[in-house]
């Protein structure tokens, strides 16, 4: 290298084995060459301060998004026995993700849930699940009617409508109008009695997550009542979460926090004119075919529609008779 030359290198580490202890990084660099004389530099060290980041984000979501009233063919039941008597199922689902850099090693997550409204329930916890490390408890019973599910749970795949609702048969056209008609009702814990759901999170490195899964039925019968009717609703419940504890004690760091919430859409929609018609409108309906179709058949026997008409038999009769005769001329003859 000619004298005067500069070179400009980068060096990127991974530091491993730290304890709680530390508080930052010596780096001791000297440089060595080839020359036969002088062919180490001075040694240089560098501090480098350890700083903590954890980003952790929470995310909510609502399975279904939305459901639609009145439901066909559903009736509510005085005393439910299946979960399905109540109404259909919703899911919520909340995500807890540390993205690191840093790793945090207790967290409580508190969920806000919207369970009666109008003197009547609103969305009724059968059960909930933790996959990771985490624990929850709620203030309140869970699955006080002891109502069962014949179903087998799988928190892993997608809910599908086997809880009769009908939001995949509507259409954006009705949605549409009944976003004209008036504005969605949030039913969140303002306006709703809601339980609360406590969590403890426990250690989370970088790229691992605790997810709390909440299973619950809608209460229809409460959107049944005359005051709650014809009207649309979110019902939304709410996530908060707080890193309380991380494994470092000597450096200064900021304990994440952060909310979400998950949202039902309740729709109302006016299905006046697609209810099917009374039996006894079926019955008079028929009843009158077949006395218009009797009515039709006798006046069609009366102008003699159904006499049978015979084609005439005398040239048949003419060709019996002298095909003997020719016969008889032919014998004479011969």
């Amino acid at each position: 290298m000619k004298g005067g030359t500069k070179i400009m290198a980068g060096l990127r580490f991974s530091v491993h084995q730290l304890s709680e202890q530390d508080t930052s990084v010596k780096f001791d660099l000297q440089i060595q060459s080839s020359n036969q004389y002088n062919n180490t530099s001075k040694p240089v060290s560098i501090v480098t301060k350890l700083a903590v980041l954890a980003k952790v984000e929470i995310r909510g979501v609502s399975a279904p998004e939305q459901i639609f009233l009145p439901i066909a063919n559903w009736h509510p039941k005085e005393k439910p026995v299946l979960e399905d008597d109540i109404g259909p199922l919703v899911q919520h689902i909340y995500e807890l993700r540390n993205k690191g850099p840093s790793t945090f090693t207790k967290a409580i997550l508190d969920v806000e849930w919207p369970y009666r409204f109008n003197n009547g329930s609103l969305l009724y916890i059968t059960k909930y699940e933790v996959d990771g490390a985490m624990n929850c408890s709620t203030d309140m019973e869970i699955n006080p009617l002891n109502v069962s599910n014949p179903m087998y749970w799988d928190k892993n795949v997608t809910i599908v409508s086997g809880d009769r609702t009908e939001g995949r048969n509507r259409n954006r056209r009705d949605l549409k109008e009944q976003g004209d008609d008036g504005e969605l009702i949030s039913l969140d814990c303002e306006k709703a009695q809601c339980l609360k759901i406590k969590c403890q999170v426990g250690r989370l490195e970088r790229g691992q997550s605790a997810i709390l899964f909440i299973y619950s039925r809608l209460a229809v019968a409460t959107f049944l009542q005359a005051e709650s009717q014809n009207r649309s609703y979110i019902v939304k419940s709410s996530a908060t979460f707080s890193v309380i504890e991380m494994p470092y004690k000597n450096l200064q760091f900021e304990m994440p926090t952060n909310t979400t919430s998950a949202s039902l859409n309740v729709v109302w929609v006016n299905v006046t004119g697609t209810e099917p018609a009374p039996v006894w409108v079926v019955v008079v309906a028929v009843l009158a075919g077949l006395l218009l179709l009797a009515l039709l058949i006798f006046i069609m026997y009366k102008l003699g529609f159904f006499n049978r008409v015979r084609p005439p038999q005398e040239d048949g009769t003419e060709k019996e008779q002298l095909q003997p005769q020719e016969n008889g001329d032919r014998n004479t003859e011969a």
